[in-house]
């Protein structure tokens, strides 16, 4: 079968039945971890086939740099948390090529969710699945090898799933420092995604990293200004203070100094 019939017959699935009827509430209904394109722990909450749409986003994910993405459909969001170096330098081998492709953590949910729960539910996956495999349990991992994290995936959606319903207090308080570092959440219709990876309409949200390099440039400037006027005020006092002495010498010179004799 060719890549297109494939993603063809992607896109039918997708459009009949692939997801559940929406929801009645706000829900996470499906997580995973993944290494490449290779899917290493999944949690569905009811969800059918969403193992086939994962991968068809995960093919189309640029693993070059870190991003935060969410892919729309109807009443469903796909979101995406992407780190290219999970591990950091002195953690590495000389057998951690198997790892190159970074990680991905992924939550499918309804879209009234919002983004807020779902990119802080992949952050808590990102913390507890670091903590829990090493770099080179990862590097040689297979398919689903990581099966005794589906619990903890579990844990996580019915505890964030709660979060919301009781407002976000508690644990997403915890981590919403690391969402103020979100520099960057790219909203992409998915139908485009499964057919023409290169066709992708991104909109791009501004963060507060850049409303604050803004601000720190306009105090910059200011200060800037400030210290110019200082030191134009200045040299104003001192030229004056300078043709005043001159003046003094040249009339002093003419009347006799230091007595002033011929002009008294």
């Amino acid at each position: 079968m060719s890549k297109s019939t494939h993603t063809k017959l992607l896109i039918v699935r997708f459009d009949h039945g692939i997801l559940p009827a929406p929801a009645s509430a706000p829900a996470l209904l499906y997580l995973a971890v993944a290494k490449g394109d290779t899917l290493l722990a999944t949690h569905a909450n009811g969800t059918q086939n969403a193992s086939n749409i994962a991968t068809s986003i995960l093919n189309k994910l640029d693993r070059t740099t870190d991003a935060k993405q969410t892919f729309v459909h109807k009443n469903y969001a796909i979101h995406v948390l992407h780190i290219a170096q999970p591990f950091p330098p002195s953690a590495r081998t000389s057998q951690s090529t198997g790892a190159s492709a970074g990680l991905t953590f992924l939550a499918m949910a309804t879209e009234s969710l919002g983004r807020r729960i779902p990119f802080a539910c992949l952050l808590d996956m990102k913390r507890q699945f670091l903590e829990t495999y090493s770099q080179a349990e990862v590097s040689t991992a297979g398919s689903y090898e990581f099966k005794a994290f589906d619990t903890t995936l579990a844990e996580l959606a019915q505890q964030w799933t709660q979060e919301q319903s009781q407002g976000g207090a508690g644990v997403a308080r915890e981590v919403q420092r690391d969402l103020d570092a979100v520099k960057q959440v790219m909203t992409q219709n998915i139908e485009r995604v499964l057919e023409r990876g290169e066709r992708i309409d991104l909109l791009v949200v501004k963060t507060a990293v850049l409303n604050a390099s803004s601000v720190a440039f306009r105090k910059k400037s200011t200060i800037v200004k400030r210290q110019m006027g200082w030191q134009n005020i200045r040299t104003t006092a001192l030229v004056a203070l300078v043709l005043l002495v001159l003046v003094y010498l040249l009339i002093g010179t003419g009347c006799g100094l230091p007595g002033w004799h011929r002009c008294l």
